[in-house]
């Protein structure tokens, strides 16, 4: 082969092989929520966040019955999660590490944390004031929830592009994503991390950061 080919042939082969690491980076750092959805993006450069989707405009009543939504939180960087008071088995412990998470947010970042609930016909302002104090919730950085049954649904699945889902399997639970969600400044939804991986939330921290320098 002569000196010219073993240029071109090495060359391609470096190509390649950047190719294949772009694809592995950006696949560990973009995970979907949901059990059994899951997706690589490989349109942005190494080290950007994409954008996996726009939220629409939302109001809904908080743990104090003020209206809270996209108006006070465009401008800001802040993290969702999904919980129902009444929850026998995820939403304690789901709760427990968001509360874990807020005590590791630098304060200058000015996050707000958010928690929708999936219940609203049961989960009214005055329970989620108690769920919050029982919790140990740093109010007002963390506001819990609640609107009509179709303004959740809405924001939930058509928005995060997660699920609201009644458990065939257990009477009165709900199936809903256990994950955090990273919103960004415009409510754009840039990153999907799971609740028990302890790995995940060092990422959130890390594009929080990202986030906070764009």
């Amino acid at each position: 082969m002569s000196t010219r080919a073993w240029a071109l042939f090495a060359l391609s082969a470096l190509a390649l092989a950047s190719l294949a690491l772009a694809v592995l980076v950006l696949g560990q750092r973009v995970q979907f929520g949901d059990a059994g959805r899951s997706g690589v993006v490989t349109e942005v450069e190494i080290g950007q966040l994409p954008v996996l989707s726009a939220l629409p405009e939302f109001s809904f009543s908080d743990q104090d019955e003020a209206s809270f939504g996209s108006e006070q939180l465009r401008g800001r960087l802040w993290v969702a999660n999904f919980i129902f008071t009444s929850c026998p088995t995820v939403c304690p412990a789901f709760t427990a590490q968001m509360k874990d998470l807020s005590g590791r947010l630098p304060a200058e970042l000015g996050v707000a944390l958010v928690s929708f609930s999936v219940d609203p016909e049961t989960d009214q302002p005055a329970v989620l004031k108690e769920y919050a104090a029982r919790n140990g919730a740093d109010l007002p950085h963390w506001r819990f929830l609640t609107g009509s049954t179709e303004g959740i649904r809405e924001i939930v699945v058509d928005g995060f592009k997660t699920t609201i889902e009644p458990d065939p399997s257990r009477a009165g639970n709900i199936l809903h994503g256990s994950h955090f969600v990273l919103v960004d400044r415009q409510l754009q939804v840039r990153g999907y991390y799971g609740a028990q991986e302890s790995s995940a939330h060092d990422r959130l921290l890390e594009d929080l950061a990202s986030l906070s320098e764009g």
